[in-house]
């Protein structure tokens, strides 16, 4: 499955097209360059919180809007797709900056990009590589 700056392998996956959904608490800053499910986010807006912040940034790939949601950023191109991550307070990115987000394959969400229904997996996802873009 390549969903842009990020590619998952993930067995049992019905075909056809997909979304893939992190939680932002699940997403996390990653400092170690080799770490092995992260993704590079460019960032697009920081929103600070005092106790947390709240980095809205971009990565490669497709972006996605129902009924439900708004675009999100508007002014990103729509090849470029919408990462939302709840950071803890004492790392502060700056915008256009490049970030790693870390998460743990546990929590990626799998949803059918016709119905926008969840998709149950019958196995774990496993990680095939990460775009280094």
């Amino acid at each position: 499955m390549d969903a842009g700056d990020l590619v998952l392998e993930a067995p049992g996956a019905p075909s056809g097209e997909l979304v893939i959904g992190v939680r932002p608490e699940a997403l996390r800053l990653m400092t170690d360059a080799a770490a092995e499910h992260a993704m590079p986010v460019r960032v697009e807006v920081v929103e600070l919180l005092g106790h947390e912040t709240i980095v809205y940034g971009s990565i490669r790939g497709q972006r996605v809007a129902t009924a439900s949601t708004a675009p999100g950023i508007e002014s990103l191109p729509p090849e470029r797709a919408i990462v939302v991550a709840r950071l803890d307070a004492r790392r502060q990115p700056a915008v256009g900056e490049t970030i790693k987000l870390g998460m743990s394959l546990e929590d990626v969400h799998l949803f059918d990009a016709t119905s926008g229904e969840a998709l149950s997996r019958s196995e774990p996802l496993a990680s095939r590589r990460l775009a280094s873009s």
